[in-house]
């Protein structure tokens, strides 16, 4: 998995769709488990064969699947949004202002902001299975 930056660019906020197929062995079908997401940046929603997994936004990026929904042919969806310090960060917006018409907190925001430049889903994805 990767992040979007080289794809999209480096003021891309928003989101993405990561999708993926893959076969489980016929004794695991409809059994409970989890899927490990692995590093987020910065929030996931999850989807596995069509059905709502749920929103992941907080380490540890961990999904539960509930009894009766693995099959032995799945398609897992992961909708990854980053923040919007991409394009906070890289807009010409704020250049027509001078440092004094903006917030005595511009240049302080903007490095908080460097923090959370990325977007993607990074890592390995796990599944486990109970």
């Amino acid at each position: 998995m990767c992040g979007w930056k080289d794809f999209i660019g480096e003021a891309f906020s928003g989101s993405c769709i990561y999708e993926a197929e893959f076969t489980l062995p016929s004794e695991i079908k409809g059994e409970e488990g989890e899927i490990d997401l692995g590093d987020v940046r910065f929030s996931a929603s999850v989807r596995l064969n069509g059905a709502s997994l749920g929103d992941a936004v907080f380490p540890p990026y961990r999904i539960k699947i509930p009894k009766g929904l693995l099959e032995e042919e799945n398609r897992l969806e992961i909708k990854v949004t980053n923040t919007a310090a991409n394009l906070y960060l890289n807009t010409d917006y704020f250049d027509k202002y001078t440092i004094n018409e903006l917030s005595p907190y511009f240049i302080p925001e903007k490095e908080f902001a460097r923090a959370y430049v990325s977007g993607g889903l990074f890592g390995t994805v796990k599944l486990f299975i109970r």
